[in-house]
């Protein structure tokens, strides 16, 4: 007699194969994606808070050292002040996407349900996120 086709046990057999695979895979590329945007955001941060240090510093050179007292002239172009290439507002809640919530306040979205507020301090010249999130210490 031909066998012509798998027996129920080999396909049993694969099937379990596959799905410890992928219990086992499948977290660990969540986890390296998650890592990946967290690096992106810090990339970010760290560009706005030396766009800001560049600022001042290019304002005391010129002796022309006017207090300035936000990043950006609107809504959508944020921190265009600092930024030779602003960071585009956005109003939908997905990964990296950031928006204004008020005059010197930005929120940027570590997943699609979790952000983290960041504030320009006037005073200090400092863009700093808001020390009770969980996400703060990981993007600092």
């Amino acid at each position: 007699m031909k066998k012509n086709a798998f027996s129920l046990i080999e396909i049993i057999f694969v099937i379990s194969i596959v799905s410890i695979i992928s219990v086992v895979v499948i977290p660990k590329i969540n986890n390296s994606l998650n890592k990946t945007n967290l690096i992106k955001l810090r990339g970010d941060i760290l560009l706005i808070q030396d766009g800001i240090a560049q600022y001042k510093n290019k304002l005391l050179l010129k002796n022309n050292y006017i207090d300035f007292d936000r990043l950006d002239d609107d809504d959508i172009k944020l921190f265009s002040i600092v930024l030779s290439s602003p960071i585009l507002s956005s109003n939908e809640q997905k990964i990296g996407s950031w928006s204004k919530t008020s005059h010197n306040n930005y929120k940027v979205y570590i997943d699609n349900i979790n952000s983290v507020e960041f504030s320009f301090d006037i005073v200090d010249k400092s863009f700093t996120c808001n020390k009770n999130n969980i996400y703060c210490e990981e993007l600092n």
